[in-house]
C-alpha cells in the first residue's frame, strides 16, 4: 500500500508495512531487510515473524508458539543471509532456517540458550560469557562454523560487565532479585562485509578489531576520555518506577551500580563503514553524544541524526526502511522512504508512545 504524505511543501512517497502484530515501538533488531527488498518483522509476544514483499504486501506469517518444526517459544534474534532467514529461540537454544519463501528448512542447536549471536559470512561469533549469568571457566570471544561443530577462540575478554534489566528467581523459600540499570556488556559489531569484528571495552573508549580470516586481534583503537560518575539518584528512581506494585515487597534485591559510566554506551556501523560511538553524558536519558571513527580509529567530524540511527532498519537500492508508531492502530509499523528524504520523514513522524516496553521471559533452569 502506498501513501502520499505532505511534509511542509515536500511530498514524500512512502510504502507502508503494517499489521505487524507488535504493540510497542520496534527495536532495530526486530525488523530486517533482505537482499531483494523484502522485510521481516518479529512479533515477540506471539512468537511470529511477518514476511512482507518490497511493495508492503504480507506474504506469510512465519512461526507461532510451539516447539514443533518452524515454531518458537522466545524468538529472540534473527538474521537474513542469501535471502534465507535464521531465527534463534532463546528458550531452547535452537536456530531455525527458512528459505526465501518463508518455508521451514531445518533447525539445529547452538552451544547454549543465552547467546547473543553475530551472523557472519563464515558462521557465527559470540561470547562464551553469554550464559544467563552462569559463570564460565574463561570469558572468550569465539568464532564457530554454521553448525557449531568447529569453534576457534578469537580472544580472551578480561571483564564482561553485566546485562541491563531486572531478574527475579525463587529458591523455594524466598525471592531474590538483581537489578542492573545500564548495560555494561561488551558490544560485538561485525563489519559490513562480515570479515571483521569490533569488540568494545566495558570501561574505556577502547575497541579491539578482530580479523575473521586470521582469527585474531589485528588492531586496537583507543582514545582517552574522561569517565563520568554514575548517577545513583537516577538509578534509584528507575528502580522504584519499575518495581512498585510489580514485585513482592519481600523480594531481596541486589543492585549493581558501577562507580562510573562506561566510556562507550553503544557502537554502530555507519553505512560508509565508519564507527559511530555513542558516549555516556552523565544523564542516562540524554543520548546522542556521538564520536565518529574510521575503521583505522581516526576521529572524523560528522553529524548524525540520532532518531535515524534508532529507527532506520536497513536500505535497499534508493530506499531506506524506517520504523514508526501508528497512533491510530496503536501498532508498530515500517515505512520504505527515499533515502534522501528519511530525515524529513522521521521529523514528520515522531514516535509518540508512553506505554510499556521490553520483553518478559520465564525460564525453568
Amino acid at each position: 500500500m502506498t501513501l502520499i504524505l505532505l511534509v511542509g511543501m515536500l511530498a514524500i512517497d512512502a510504502t507502508h508495512f503494517t499489521e505487524t502484530g507488535v504493540y510497542q515501538p520496534l527495536r532495530l533488531s526486530e525488523a530486517l531487510v533482505s537482499e531483494d527488498g523484502s522485510l521481516y518483522v518479529l512479533a515477540f509476544p506471539e512468537a511470529t515473524i511477518r514476511f512482507y514483499g518490497p511493495d508492503g504486501t504480507l506474504r506469510k506469517t512465519i512461526g507461532g508458539k510451539g516447539e514443533g518444526p518452524g515454531e518458537f517459544i522466545y524468538p529472540d534474534q534473527m538474521w537474513v543471509q542469501d535471502r534465507q532467514l535464521y531465527v534463534f529461540d532463546v528458550n531452547n537454544g535452537q536456530i531455525s532456517l527458512f528459505d526465501e519463501k518463508g518455508k521451514f528448512v531445518k533447525r539445529w542447536s547452538a552451544p547454549n540458550r543465552g547467546l547473543e549471536l553475530i551472523k557472519v559470512r563464515s558462521g557465527w561469533v559470540y561470547g562464551t560469557w553469554q550464559n544467563f549469568g552462569e559463570a564460565v571457566e574463561k570469558n572468550e570471544l569465539v568464532w564457530a562454523d554454521e553448525t557449531f561443530e568447529t569453534v576457534t577462540t578469537l580472544c580472551t575478554v578480561a571483564d564482561v560487565g553485566n546485562d541491563q534489566g531486572f531478574s527475579v528467581t525463587n529458591n523455594g523459600t524466598e525471592s531474590i532479585g538483581v537489578y542492573n540499570p545500564i548495560r555494561t556488556r561488551p558490544r560485538i559489531v561485525p563489519s559490513t562485509d562480515g570479515t571483521r569484528i569490533y569488540l568494545t571495552d566495558v570501561h574505556d573508549l577502547k575497541i579491539q578489531v578482530i580479523d575473521l580470516d586470521q582469527k585474531k586481534i589485528v588492531q586496537t583503537i583507543q582514545h582517552k576520555v574522561k569517565r563520568i560518575p554514575f548517577d545513583e539518584d537516577w538509578a534509584e528512581a528507575k528502580f522504584k518506577e519499575n518495581t512498585e506494585g510489580r514485585h513482592s515487597a519481600s523480594t531481596k534485591w541486589t543492585k549493581i551500580y558501577p562507580e562510573q559510566f562506561p566510556a562507550i554506551r553503544s557502537l554502530t556501523l555507519a553505512p560508509d563503514g565508519n564507527l559511530i560511538v555513542d558516549r555516556w553524558r552523565g544523564k542516562p536519558d540524554d543520548t546522542n553524544w556521538f564520536l565518529t571513527l574510521t575503521p583505522k580509529g581516526e576521529v572524523v567530524k560528522k553529524e548524525w541524526n540520532g532518531e535515524r540511527l534508532k529507527r532506520q532498519v536497513g536500505v535497499h537500492g534508493e530506499f531506506a526502511y524506517v520504523t514508526y508508531w501508528d497512533t491510530e492502530a496503536e501498532e508498530a509499523a515500517v515505512a520504505r522512504v527515499p533515502r534522501g528524504k528519511v530525515d524529513a520523514w522521521i521529523a514528520a513522524h515522531p514516535v509518540e508512545y508512553d506505554g510499556p516496553t521490553g520483553r518478559t521471559m520465564s525460564f525453568d533452569h
